[in-house]
């Protein structure tokens, strides 16, 4: 691969790392609201153990969004 299709891999992992996490804490917010609107019933715990792991899981992506992100720009934008 050369610099350029690295750089550009790069921008897109970061890019669907970015909207990966989106999508899980939008999904996380979507199951607490109906485990909100179910109440009392059983099921309710079961989406909230959902919502918790969705979220768990957006936390992780922004953490490798992050440490990626500081690669990226240690690489492309220091000081030559």
């Amino acid at each position: 691969m050369s610099e350029t299709e690295v750089r550009l891999a790069t921008l897109n992992m970061l890019s669907t790392l970015n909207g990966g996490a989106i999508a899980l804490e939008v999904m996380a917010d979507e199951l607490a609201h109906a485990a909100e609107m179910i109440g009392d019933d059983p099921a309710a715990e079961v989406l909230l153990g959902f919502a918790r792991r969705h979220r768990v899981r957006a936390l992780e992506m922004r953490g490798q969004f992050a440490a990626m992100k500081e690669e990226y720009a240690a690489r492309y934008h220091s000081e030559p």
